[in-house]
């Protein structure tokens, strides 16, 4: 009698271990998926910001071989420079809602014009914030 009181007691257990295994497993699976979310976002947003220094680096370069006209890459200025208008266009297409400035700042002494650039880039990705990359250097032309 005790035997049919137990079996009794037990019917529906092995549905309720089912039921708890499989909460247990989906609950795995959605933090693979959110984990999986969290990074390609991160992986989105490393992107911008070796594109934003790739592409900053690259307008140091263009104005460390072209020190002759510093001044003009100067956007605060105004003007229409080739070389200056292609690489704010490259930012723009190279960037999720991207925009450079570059303020060159000009020290003469005696034969020497010192020339200190900051250049900042400003990107927004989708659903998130504006980010800034900023990167000063040191020019100097004999």
């Amino acid at each position: 009698m005790n035997a049919t009181i137990s079996i009794r007691n037990q019917q529906g257990s092995t549905i309720l271990e089912a039921l708890v295994a499989i909460l247990i497993f989906s609950i795995g699976v959605l933090s693979v998926v959110a984990l999986q979310g969290v990074m390609m976002r991160d992986a989105s947003a490393s992107k911008y910001r070796a594109d934003a220094s790739f592409l900053s680096s690259e307008l140091i370069g263009r104005m460390w071989g072209d020190t002759a006209n510093l001044a003009k890459y100067d956007t605060t200025s105004g003007g229409t420079y080739q070389p200056r208008t292609d690489w704010v266009n490259k930012v723009a297409a190279n960037l999720v809602n991207g925009s450079a400035t570059v303020a060159v700042t000009n020290t003469t002494t005696g034969a020497v014009t010192k020339s200190d650039v900051i250049i900042t880039v400003l990107w927004t990705p989708p659903s998130d914030v504006q980010h800034k990359f900023v990167t000063s250097t040191s020019l100097i032309k004999q």
